[in-house]
């Protein structure tokens, strides 16, 4: 898929494990941002995640979307998952991450990597997506809203 924006053409596609070193790029800022990157430096991070991230974009039921500028660079990634869920009767999505480099956002870029995941995970089955959101940054709470989330709950984790 490929759209128009301001700035560029931006071509929205599946991501290959030749974009990992550009994946760890923005995981690196996104996990910055928030301040959950124990790493201290790209190169830390990268070796940290980059197997992890290789993996996962093999891995079935997980799905990641890139937003590509002509010149190669990725400035944006949505990631998602799906699984077979016994409480919901089949199965269900979840918005993993989604990141938009700041000088590229309010663009529809975040749109467009989400209307890409969404027909794939609809191609298996998937009705229902969760999004797990710290709403830490107000774009994320306008984006969801953009999409219809519904709140419904809380998502808790347990380190084990």
């Amino acid at each position: 898929m490929r759209f128009s924006t301001t700035q560029s053409d931006i071509c929205i596609r599946k991501a290959l494990p030749s974009d990992t070193n550009q994946l760890c790029e923005l995981l690196f800022a996104l996990k910055t941002m928030y301040g959950s990157c124990t790493e201290r430096t790209l190169e830390a991070f990268h070796e940290s995640y980059a197997t992890g991230i290789e993996v996962g974009l093999r891995c079935p039921g997980n799905s990641t979307w890139v937003a590509q500028v002509p010149a190669g660079a990725i400035v944006g990634f949505l990631s998602t998952t799906y699984r077979n869920v016994l409480r919901l009767g089949g199965a269900v999505g979840c918005l993993e991450e989604l990141f938009i480099c700041p000088t590229n956002r309010r663009q529809g870029i975040a749109r467009s990597l989400w209307e890409s995941a969404v027909e794939e995970l609809r191609s298996h089955g998937v009705r229902v997506v969760e999004v797990v959101t710290s709403l830490a940054h107000p774009g994320q709470r306008q984006f969801a809203k953009s999409i219809g989330l519904e709140w419904y709950a809380s998502i808790h984790r347990v380190q084990i």
